[in-house]
């Protein structure tokens, strides 16, 4: 409602209609999301973040396509948005293009320094290329980044979903929701945890989510 009163205000207010998209975003509704987003961009029309904001809308939407586009467009404006190269970073993989989705990983890392998110990204396209051993690694690493600084959950449980350790993905995905993980807002959207949806296990997962809200 006080998105809802602010663009009523101010319909002209890009950070209203940014934000209010990405609560829709994450309720899924996905389509008046990017719809908030388009809006957002006509108030101000030179905003990278804005543009990658579209992109991950369409990455939930699974219109890869309109990802690279408008991450890439971000990017134009702002080469050093590490936003839009973690997004174009997880589509790559999620597509089967792993080489380019190292080179968005590690162009994030060259400009934010070793961040567990990124690392975990890492370890997530290692996992869908089908480099076991090197995923593996990246998931021996974890404990010591946690123990530094911030790995999520949320993305831990995806390298082991890829793996096929469906079980200690839930066990991740547990963990993520004791946390209170950020992340975890993606899970009924995002195409990483699609099939982990169909397991059994999942309706219970959402509901104990839905009643730490």
């Amino acid at each position: 409602q006080d998105f809802k009163r602010a663009i009523e205000i101010n319909p002209a207010y890009s950070t209203a209609h940014h934000w209010f998209g990405e609560y829709l975003m994450f309720m899924g509704r996905l389509e008046e999301a990017r719809e908030h987003g388009v809006q957002a961009l006509e108030c101000d029309p030179v905003s990278p973040i804005l543009y990658a904001y579209l992109g991950w809308v369409n990455y939930f939407k699974k219109d890869f396509d309109g990802v690279i586009k408008e991450c890439k467009k971000a990017l134009e404006l702002d080469p050093h948005l590490d936003w839009a190269h973690f997004v174009l970073g997880l589509t790559f993989a999620h597509t089967g293009l792993h080489e380019e989705a190292f080179q968005e990983f590690e162009k994030a890392k060259a400009h934010f320094g070793a961040s567990g998110l990124f690392r975990v990204g890492q370890g997530f396209t290692y996992a869908a290329a089908g480099r076991e051993s090197d995923a593996k690694l990246v998931l021996e690493e974890i404990p010591s980044i946690i123990k530094h600084g911030y790995a999520p959950s949320y993305y831990v449980a995806a390298i082991y979903e890829l793996l096929g350790s469906r079980d200690l993905a839930i066990q991740w995905l547990e963990r993520a929701l004791q946390e209170r993980d950020f992340w975890l807002m993606c899970l009924n959207e995002d195409p990483i945890m699609e099939n982990l949806r169909t397991d059994s296990r999942y309706p219970a997962l959402r509901e104990k989510m839905s009643s730490e809200k």
